[in-house]
């Protein structure tokens, strides 16, 4: 990706960031040339995401632009690379334990999605106090 020497990040994406298809300034933010790149990086992301569930919500958002992605999409996913170069020990671990118990939280953000004016539900699920998915 070219960034061995970028500086590592916090957070995965800016507060308050919302991405969409229909940006409000088109002029702006032009279409990315190199749609294989993109597509490869948020493929990768994508496997992260297995065992690196903190990104999952910045990588399926990237995702859904993978027809028609744009160079403000494009450095979003950068970040993420960048966040993940400054935590790179994070992730899921799974603790010995003999509490076998199934927990799960939601959360929901009613009519938030730009593009659908939908809700947004997101949920993390724990057995023995390890989160799983």
């Amino acid at each position: 990706m070219g960034l061995t020497a970028a500086k590592p990040l916090s957070i995965p994406i800016e507060q308050n960031v919302r991405l969409s298809s229909k940006p409000s300034n088109q002029g702006e933010d032009p279409l990315t040339t190199d749609l294989s790149t993109y597509r490869r990086l948020i493929s990768k992301l994508s496997y992260l995401t297995v065992t690196r569930p903190d990104i999952s919500f910045v990588v399926q958002a990237l995702s859904q632009f993978m027809n028609a992605p744009r160079t403000s999409y494009y450095k979003a996913a950068t970040r993420v690379v960048r966040y993940l170069k400054g935590y790179p020990r994070l992730g899921i671990k799974l603790a010995a334990t003999q509490n076998v118990q199934l927990e799960c939280f939601v959360d929901a953000d009613w009519g938030t999605c730009l593009d659908t004016i939908r809700s947004m539900t997101r949920y993390v699920a724990k057995f023995g106090g390890s989160t799983i998915s």
